[in-house]
């Protein structure tokens, strides 16, 4: 989801959007301690940037981030499969059911 017009900058071959206001990323042990420390530094510099959601693959767990207009960010972490979440930025409640759904957890 983007604020406004589409903005795209080409970047190593591939097209960035600029102006982004939700950014999802889906976990995996390859890139987790990136997409939660370097990635979402990055993505901060990003003015019109004002939510993120890390969802896990391995287990019912979402990671939601939002900006308070201080500019802080807040952690919210949702492990309920039935909870839901407020994506303020967009209008938008989702619930772990929606977004897990049809997928089979190994057993612990």
């Amino acid at each position: 989801m983007a604020c406004g017009e589409l903005k795209f900058e080409s970047i190593r071959g591939i097209d960035a959007l600029l102006n982004p206001v939700l950014i999802v990323e889906v976990l995996s042990p390859s890139s987790e301690e990136r997409d939660r420390e370097d990635k979402f530094i990055a993505y901060q510099a990003l003015p019109t940037f004002r939510e993120y959601l890390l969802v896990a693959q391995d287990k019912p767990q979402v990671t939601h981030y939002t900006r308070q207009p201080n500019g802080d960010w807040t952690r919210e972490d949702v492990t309920d499969v039935g909870a839901s979440l407020t994506l303020s930025s967009i209008g938008c409640t989702l619930s772990l059911n929606e977004i897990y759904e049809g997928v089979k957890f190994k057993a612990a």
